[in-house]
């Protein structure tokens, strides 16, 4: 009799535990599935934005090559068998996150790239000429929002669509200096860089200043390099 009574209760012993295991394995498995969709929706929304880099035509070649990709392919893979198989584990998809997380930064360091090459010496140029242009306070505001939008991450398509407008209107503003003569043109590229010093004002020059107006809005060194 007392046999019986502890073979049955061995039995519910261990219908507990199993039961109490499975749903701990059931908890993990909720759990993994739910860091797989963050790593998944994040990974999509960076293929997104690499589409829409090179869609705009920025040089943003390189990011997946032949390695990464492969990698990411057969990570994906293998969380995907184990969703199906309902045994998905936190270290497959921690692996997987890991590897977005190195593309993350690989394409933000290619963004930081991207916006020093195809803005290249506007930002600068608007900077030091300030005083030149029709509008130099908007040219003050093109500078902050590149500068803004340089540091920025993650990104949108918005963002990536403004940069391009604000590079677009720095060069229009950059093109409303009048350009008399070779002399001034070589003046105002002094100026850009910062490098006009007084024994750059010869007569076509100054001709130029007197013309536009600009005699309080030009400052230059007196060394003469």
């Amino acid at each position: 009799m007392i046999e019986t009574v502890l073979s049955r209760a061995v039995s519910d012993i261990n219908s507990y535990y199993d039961a109490n295991e499975q749903l701990r394995n059931n908890q993990t498995f909720a759990l993994s599935i739910t860091k797989l969709d963050q790593a998944v929706q994040r990974l999509n929304q960076l293929l997104t934005l690499y589409e829409q880099l090179v869609a705009k035509g920025l040089p943003v070649e390189g990011l997946l090559r032949k390695g990464i990709r492969d990698s990411l392919l057969v990570l994906l893979d293998d969380c995907g068998r184990k969703v199906a198989g309902r045994y998905l584990d936190s270290q497959s998809v921690l692996q997987l996150d890991r590897e977005i997380i190195a593309l993350d930064e690989r394409l933000c360091s290619i963004w930081l790239r991207v916006v020093q090459t195809y803005a290249g010496n506007i930002p600068d140029s608007l900077h030091n000429m300030k005083a030149l242009l029709e509008d130099p306070n908007r040219a003050g505001v093109i500078v902050e929002k590149i500068h803004q939008l340089q540091t920025k991450w993650p990104l949108t398509y918005k963002d990536i669509t403004e940069f391009i407008s604000l590079v677009h209107e720095g060069q229009s503003l950059l093109a409303t200096v009048q350009i008399d003569n070779e002399d001034v043109r070589r003046f105002i590229e002094k100026l850009r860089n910062q490098q006009a010093t007084i024994a750059d004002l010869n007569q076509n020059v100054l001709d130029w200043i007197r013309k536009y107006n600009l005699e309080s809005r030009i400052k230059v060194s007196f060394d003469r390099q």
